[in-house]
């Protein structure tokens, strides 16, 4: 009943994507613009290798913090069912969000446990 909807829906998609087409014709015409197109394209494998150390790092803490704090309660603000450490993948994505500097000092203190004798 509707198919003509997305055929008109998706002829301004394909016009929009040869917009892309005015970006390599600016770097055919500007030689400055083009160098430093050409210089982040090179730089472009370092760049995937200190991302690829940065995952690894991150997923070497979000296995400790699983270990360490799986067990924590849930509940408040900043340990929730989107930020919590009881697996891996959700681990990852709270520790990516407290490296940007996301609240990182309240989901520190909400991991805090309150010390025992034996702790």
């Amino acid at each position: 009943m509707f198919k003509h909807l997305k055929r008109i829906r998706l002829v301004p998609a394909i016009i929009r994507t040869f917009r892309i087409g005015r970006l390599f014709k600016l770097f055919k015409h500007n030689k400055h613009l083009k160098v430093i197109f050409q210089t982040f394209i090179t730089s472009l494998p370092a760049v995937v290798n200190v991302g690829s150390l940065l995952l690894l790092l991150i997923f070497v803490y979000a296995v400790m913090g699983v270990m360490l704090f799986a067990d924590v309660k849930l509940g408040g603000d900043f340990l929730s069912f989107h930020a919590n450490f009881q697996s891996v993948s959700r681990a990852m994505l709270t520790l990516l969000g407290t490296c940007t500097g996301e609240d990182w000092h309240e989901t520190a203190y909400a991991l805090q446990r309150e010390r025992t004798i034996r702790f």
